[in-house]
């Protein structure tokens, strides 16, 4: 009975432009932020190879790329991502964006403080670049061109909705139960706790707001 709920819910239909309006505004927001970022890269990039102490998914390299390198996958990744946004080509152009962005937060990363705020935004892009989240309002593709997929469009925006919650939970139990709570048992309540209120939030369409987070639930 649960999960047949649960199904329903998460396949529940929802039209191809509302996740075609998730799209655009986190491909946008993406565009921004990296835009932003591109002089602290270009930086960084020229720091003394010490400096240098790779996260994530730069730990594949064991000396610090040439900064001309690092400032051209840059602003590839910008224009992997305008693209993107644009719904250009997106079955190619979205899992580039998406390898893009999380290369160069990455390696920014790998420079001095490791930034948190920027796992819910490349977790989004990751997601979307993997659902059909380019069948409206995406260039050069028309109305008759698409085909509903068998699952429909409902499931994705429900990904999204469960990556925030997931990440927001996360962060709660980081800053509270592994840093202000001093006993195991307190840092293993706040946790639960903490999953226990995002997860009634997200089931009544009432997500609880954190940096980086999206309004995601509503749009279910």
């Amino acid at each position: 009975m649960i999960g047949g709920r649960l199904g329903r819910w998460w396949f529940a239909p929802a039209p191809p432009e509302r996740l075609a309006a998730l799209r655009i505004a986190i491909g946008g927001f993406a565009v921004i932020w990296v835009i932003a970022r591109l002089p602290e890269v270009w930086s960084v990039a020229r720091s003394p190879a010490a400096e240098f102490a790779p996260t994530g998914v730069v730990r594949v390299l064991g000396t610090p790329l040439p900064a001309i390198i690092v400032a051209a996958i840059a602003v590839a990744t910008v224009g992997l991502l305008i693209a993107f946004t644009a719904g250009l080509r997106f079955r190619v152009t979205a899992p580039f964006a998406a390898i893009g962005l999380l290369w160069t937060l990455s390696y920014r990363n790998s420079w001095g403080m490791v930034f948190h705020t920027e796992n819910l935004l490349v977790l989004h892009v990751i997601a979307l670049a993997i659902t059909p989240a380019a069948d409206a309002w995406a260039i050069g593709r028309g109305a008759a061109e698409r085909d509903a997929p068998a699952a429909g469009y409902g499931w994705a925006i429900k990904l999204l909705a469960a990556i925030t919650c997931a990440g927001t939970s996360w962060q709660g139990s980081r800053s509270c139960g592994w840093r202000a709570c001093p006993g195991s048992g307190e840092r293993s309540s706040a946790s639960r706790s903490g999953w226990t209120t995002c997860a009634r939030r997200c089931w009544a369409g009432r997500p609880r707001r954190s940096p980086g987070s999206w309004p995601l639930i509503r749009m279910a």
